[in-house]
C-alpha cells in the first residue's frame, strides 16, 4: 500500500509520465509529442523515453495537450531510452 501511495505522490509532485494499459486502450499522461502514428504502431515521446505501442487498428481516441488515449488492440508496449 505504501508503494502505491509513493507512486501517486511522485506522479503528482514530479509530473512523471503515466502510462496505463487496458484491454482495448492505452492512456498516457504528460507526453511531449507523437513521433509516429499509424494503425499498427504509435511512438510517443516523453521526457526521457519513447513509448512504442504496437497492435492492430490503433487510433487516437482522445488528444489533449498533456494526455492521449489510443484505442484499438494493443499487443505490445515498449519503453526505450532516447
Amino acid at each position: 500500500m505504501v508503494n502505491i501511495y509513493n507512486n501517486i505522490r511522485n506522479f503528482l509532485i514530479d509530473e512523471n509520465v503515466l502510462v496505463a494499459v487496458f484491454n482495448n486502450y492505452i492512456y498516457i499522461y504528460n507526453y511531449q509529442k507523437i513521433n509516429k502514428l499509424n494503425n499498427e504502431e504509435v511512438i510517443i515521446k516523453t521526457n526521457s523515453n519513447l513509448v512504442i505501442i504496437q497492435g492492430k487498428e490503433l487510433k487516437l481516441k482522445k488528444l489533449m495537450p498533456s494526455e492521449i488515449i489510443i484505442s484499438g488492440a494493443p499487443s505490445k508496449v515498449e519503453f526505450k531510452n532516447e
